[in-house]
């Protein structure tokens, strides 16, 4: 019945939007999705739940992942960490030109590279400090996508139940225990950034500096690792569900905009595949 009238409510407030008026041609841009008539003490506790659930996240991925502060570096680290003095070095100008044109076994991923860089800063070559930062990575991931889910769905149970099944899956454990993974987990949490970005976007009014912060984590992303490079597909999915302005945009025959919003996007996929291409040069 909750989610019956969570629903209606954003039907009602959806359409309220889209009756308004007004000449701007980025009208039918969505409201945000939590339309909710409870009472101001009932959001803090909203609130306060949201919170306890972010930091019980945070608690069993260390809870988890804790033990990997005890491993030493493996496979890929030496010839990724502790043999490369590009990275042991710390962070320095000089290294910048380095990493912004240098490819390792198939990839381009400054940021990655950059990372190792402050981690070597921070912790040399300690490995406990080079897991730590693996482990801050993927909880913060986990955190950032129990909000996203929160925000599309309006569901906070099964969000959490979400969010934890991806932090703690079996699958994740190669990228957090792995300190040369660290190129999937930062890539993982510009992704999840990202959709929360356009998220915020889409069921706002128009903005260029929303839809640039989009375009700018989106970057990121692939500057870590190139697999993220299906963000255009997966915002046009959003679009069509949970966000529902397919629906919109055909009504107010808008719907061309919803593909080209996403060229600029697509333009950084595309580079971002012809680097992938030359990086796999090196392979």
């Amino acid at each position: 019945m909750g989610e019956e009238n969570g629903a209606d409510a954003f039907d009602a407030a959806r359409h309220s939007r889209y009756n308004r008026g007004g000449s701007s041609r980025f009208a039918y841009s969505l409201p945000a999705m939590h339309i909710d008539s409870s009472s101001q003490p009932s959001q803090r506790a909203n609130r306060g739940v949201m919170l306890a659930v972010c930091l019980l996240l945070s608690a069993a991925v260390a809870l988890v992942f804790v033990q990997s502060l005890r491993h030493e570096f493996v496979y890929d680290d030496e010839d990724y960490i502790q043999q490369n003095p590009h990275v042991t070095e710390g962070l320095k100008s000089a290294e910048m030109t380095w990493v912004a044109t240098h490819r390792h076994h198939g990839h381009w991923h400054p940021l990655t590279w950059i990372s190792h860089m402050l981690d070597c800063q921070v912790y040399g070559l300690k490995p406990w400090g080079h897991h730590l930062t693996n482990v801050l990575i993927h909880a913060s991931t986990a955190i950032g996508l129990f909000l996203l889910l929160h925000r599309l769905t309006g569901q906070l149970w099964p969000s959490a139940f979400m969010a934890a099944l991806f932090s703690l899956h079996p699958l994740r454990v190669e990228s957090v225990a792995w300190v040369s993974e660290r190129k999937g987990l930062l890539s993982g949490l510009f992704f999840v950034l990202a959709l929360s970005a356009y998220v915020r976007y889409a069921t706002r009014p128009f903005s260029i500096f929303r839809y640039a912060l989009v375009a700018l984590l989106f970057a990121l992303g692939l500057m870590s690792k190139a697999m993220v490079a299906t963000l255009p597909g997966v915002l046009l999915l959003l679009d069509y569900w949970p966000l529902r302005r397919m629906d919109d945009a055909a009504r107010r025959g808008k719907f061309r905009w919803l593909i080209l919003e996403k060229l600029p996007l697509i333009v950084l996929m595309c580079v971002s595949l012809a680097v992938a291409f030359w990086a796999q040069g090196d392979v």
